[in-house]
């Protein structure tokens, strides 16, 4: 999936077929991942940035779930492509405006992606429409089971998985909707 493809057609997220999404306009779960083997990104030195980059595209090229995915490479792009990333959610701001070794993978209809060294070697993420919990677990629960059989992630049993932000140890997830509220725009609240 090129720019040209992505711009030509909006976000399989956005298409308001999920349930509730007369109000939830989408749901995001995401996982924060790092390799056992590789000091977090902001410790890491380039050189081993760019051993996971590496890694990554190699690791992931294959697994059923980013069947159809394209890699960007940050370095690469220019800010209108950063921006337009960042507009879509499939990158965070710190992805956007840092300068290290950085990408991010996005599978088809944008609804899978993986950023690669952010704050975390990985940051996954799915979107659906609508107010879809189950569904997106399902399937970043997937894609988290098919990286862990190609990476070494940094776990322990006491702890859980371990990253670079302590509030996000144990289980990495955090869990997001997106709402519209139309009283409190009319209300100018």
């Amino acid at each position: 999936m090129t720019f040209e493809e992505m711009v030509a057609n909006p976000s399989g997220w956005l298409n308001g077929s999920g349930t509730e999404a007369a109000v939830v306009l989408s749901t995001r779960l995401r996982l924060a991942r790092n390799l056992e083997s590789v000091p977090f990104p902001p410790r890491a030195r380039k050189e081993q940035l760019v051993a996971v980059m590496q890694r990554t595209t190699n690791a992931l090229g294959h697994l059923p779930s980013l069947s159809g995915a394209e890699f960007f490479d940050m370095t690469g792009l220019g800010n209108v492509e950063k921006a337009f990333l960042m507009e879509r959610h499939l990158i965070s701001r710190d992805l956007q405006q840092g300068a290290r070794v950085r990408g991010v993978i996005v599978g088809p209809g944008e609804e899978l992606s993986v950023m690669v060294n952010e704050e975390d070697h990985y940051r996954v993420q799915a979107i659906e429409s609508g107010f879809q919990l189950a569904r997106a677990w399902e399937k970043i629960s997937r894609l988290d089971d098919e990286m862990a059989h190609e990476l070494d992630y940094a776990f322990r049993p006491d702890l859980g998985y371990l990253t670079a932000c302590p509030t996000n140890v144990g289980t990495g997830m955090r869990a997001s909707v997106l709402i519209h509220l139309p009283s409190l725009v009319l209300t100018k609240q």
